[in-house]
């Protein structure tokens, strides 16, 4: 894709970052520059390197660079504390690390346990240096199944699984790209890419940038007052955002009509949005709106509810219909495809569903099922095709666009002197979609404080990970097998705030 467009657009601009300019074809021969150092730092085809780093124009040489190389690139979520990240490198067994500025700390304590550490390749010292390769375009031909991508998602069973993308599963959401709105870029489209570039969303929203040949705005950040300035300055037309991130843009102060004045349309998704919030940030930003539901192990893709399908009322709650070449139903506990307004769990099926799990073969099986991708998530299906997602069967919590195992969260503290049993559960939050809420029984006679807990826990989980609120309680409800009740504590979280009369406490 980025020879071609190379040959197509080559003086076009492609990437712009602060005062940097990368053209496509200039973005073309810095991809060929990485696949030469990568080949002579002796990488293989079939390896692993990884980059822990902000936004940054980078992201996309190594990319398609290591891609030409027949290298798999391992994008680092640099909000997870340095324990976390040394599972995911130990697991992934990476060769080289590319760490970007302000980032040099948290990478060298997480290599520090590793059995095979990565070398180490600093985005601002070293990679100038490392990338001066002249060497003529890498004569390896690109293969449908080369492992292009691995991405790290958090299960329910705490410990992240590595999820391998391939070549086929990018170019099958490029193709269907055109017909989902959200995502059907234009050539003179202006794209904010502000998502992290180790979360799928942040990944697809720069390579459909490149593949419909518009320019990306890359945000390091995000911040409100600056991204505005961006949008306005560079005259954005499409973006990506979290619910959380377009409240955190409606809250801000000095928000004014000019700085979204260009904005054509925004894509959200990631977690659930209230009708309050859809319908201020529809009056206040003045474009049209686009939701889209997916997972990492559907490269992204899964439904999308178009613009014109946020006024049919009767839709209010639905994340939209299939994408053109998925197919999304809803199974039974014994594998039955159910009738439309049934519940059960969905299931998707098409080219972007991931190749595997990363060493993790019973878990693959467990999560392809013959009928497609098993979700996790419970829901129906209208006689329409369009998707109403229920509940979550599986206990994850997502905050901010964030996935966050309550089991994880439970270890830790868990840990914490004077704790007996701990439960967690994602409460409603206006801010974040949902919040972090845990349930603590102390030992007899512990006196417990929630800060203090809070604080503990900081230095061993990442940030947004961290309960915002903490209540103790005189026993966790479980079932007869010792499963935790989870829905009691959130049903009990819910008619506290209801008989306060103040809403969620963790909003």
């Amino acid at each position: 894709m980025v020879r071609a467009q190379a040959r197509a657009c080559g003086d076009k601009i492609a990437i712009v970052q602060d005062a940097r300019r990368t053209s496509y074809a200039g973005l073309d021969a810095r991809a060929d520059a990485v696949a030469a150092a990568l080949a002579a730092a002796g990488i293989a085809p079939g390896e692993r390197v990884a980059v822990l780093s902000r936004n940054c124009d980078r992201f996309y040489e190594l990319l398609a660079g290591a891609a030409k190389a027949g290298v798999c690139l391992l994008p680092l979520n640099i909000r997870l504390a340095a324990d976390e990240l040394a599972y995911i490198i130990g697991d992934a067994e990476p060769r080289l690390l590319f760490v970007g500025s302000g980032l040099e700390a948290l990478a060298a304590r997480a290599v520090q346990g590793c059995a095979t550490p990565p070398i180490l390749v600093s985005l601002d010292e070293d990679y100038p240096r490392w990338h001066q390769h002249t060497a003529s375009a890498p004569t390896r031909v690109a293969q449908p199944d080369d492992d292009v991508l691995q991405l790290y998602t958090s299960g329910t069973t705490g410990r992240p699984k590595g999820v391998v993308l391939s070549n086929h599963n990018l170019a099958a959401v490029w193709r269907m790209s055109a017909a989902v709105p959200g995502f059907d870029y234009q050539a003179d489209d202006v794209v904010m890419t502000v998502m992290p570039q180790f979360h799928v969303a942040g990944i697809n929203t720069g390579l459909l940038t490149l593949y419909h040949g518009g320019e990306m705005v890359i945000a390091s950040d995000f911040e409100p007052a600056a991204l505005l300035a961006l949008i306005e300055r560079h005259r954005c037309t499409q973006a990506f955002l979290v619910p959380s991130m377009i409240t955190m843009l409606l809250d801000h102060g000095g928000l004014r009509a000019e700085h979204v004045a260009s904005l054509r349309q925004i894509a959200y998704g990631g977690s659930a949005i209230t009708g309050a919030l859809l319908d201020r940030a529809r009056a206040t930003l003045g474009c049209d709106v686009a939701q889209l539901y997916g997972m990492t192990e559907t490269t992204g893709a899964g439904t999308v509810l178009s613009p014109t399908e946020h006024d049919r009322a009767e839709k209010a709650g639905s994340c939209g219909r299939a994408w053109p070449g998925l197919k999304i139903v809803a199974i039974d506990d014994a594998g039955n495809i159910l009738p439309p307004g049934q519940r059960g769990e969905l299931v998707i099926a098409g080219e972007t569903v991931m190749e595997r799990y990363w060493r993790q073969p019973q878990a693959t099986a467990e999560a392809l099922h013959p009928t497609g991708l098993l979700t996790g998530d419970g829901g129906y299906i209208d006689a329409e095709g369009f998707v109403f997602i229920a509940d979550r069967i599986k206990d994850m919590i997502i905050s901010g666009g964030e996935n966050i195992a309550p089991s994880q969260v439970e270890d830790v503290l868990a840990g914490y002197p004077g704790v007996r049993d701990v439960a967690v559960v994602g409460v409603p939050s206006e801010r974040w979609g949902e919040a972090v809420k845990a349930f603590i029984v102390p030992d007899r006679d512990a006196v417990l404080e929630p800060a203090e807990m809070i604080a503990w826990a900081r230095a061993r989980l990442a940030a947004y990970k961290l309960p915002k609120t903490i209540e103790m309680i005189d026993a966790i409800p479980r079932n007869a097998s010792g499963k935790v009740l989870r829905r009691q504590l959130r049903d009990r979280d819910q008619a506290a705030a209801d008989a306060s009369g103040l809403g969620s406490p963790a909003a």
